[in-house]
């Protein structure tokens, strides 16, 4: 997609040569189904993984040395069929009981344990993370009802 505007000198063009354009109420879809695919194809090699994706939020979850074999094939197929590079820094990972440590060191959680994250949405760790997290989750909806009542009818 292009973006066209008119100045006083013309017409011109801004050429998009990477992803969907700003404000394209498809743009998620297109990401959504395109790895839809990769997606299916990284289940079937690992069936012991379970896979839950919203859009570009992708959890990987079971025991920590498969979600790792997973998420390293996942970073694979991204590149070479939708030329797409994860980045571990804006990912994290998390397990109760195991060492991940397999994980690439840049990711948070492989080195030094994460108390939990948030899994579209819902806070999962433990018992302190959770509620941390569901107080921050409060104190944020509150704030915003407050706002709410001073609006006009």
């Amino acid at each position: 997609p292009n973006l066209v505007f008119c100045t006083v000198e013309g017409i011109h063009a801004i050429l998009s040569k990477e992803g969907t354009q700003q404000g394209d109420p498809l743009g998620c879809f297109y990401l959504a189904a395109s790895l839809q695919r990769v997606l299916s194809a990284i289940h079937r090699a690992h069936p012991l993984v379970h896979i839950v994706a919203y859009i570009d939020d992708v959890f990987f979850i079971g025991d920590p040395l498969l979600v790792s074999a997973a998420y390293n094939e996942y970073v694979v197929a991204l590149q070479l069929s939708l030329g797409l590079v994860s980045q571990p820094t804006k990912c994290k990972v998390f397990s109760p009981i195991g060492d991940c440590s397999s994980f690439p060191v840049d990711m948070p959680g492989s080195s030094e344990p994460l108390g939990g994250l948030d899994v579209l949405g819902v806070p999962v760790g433990s018992d302190d993370y959770i509620r941390r997290r569901m107080e921050a989750i409060v104190q944020d909806r509150t704030s915003l009802l407050r706002v709410l009542e001073r609006l006009p009818d």
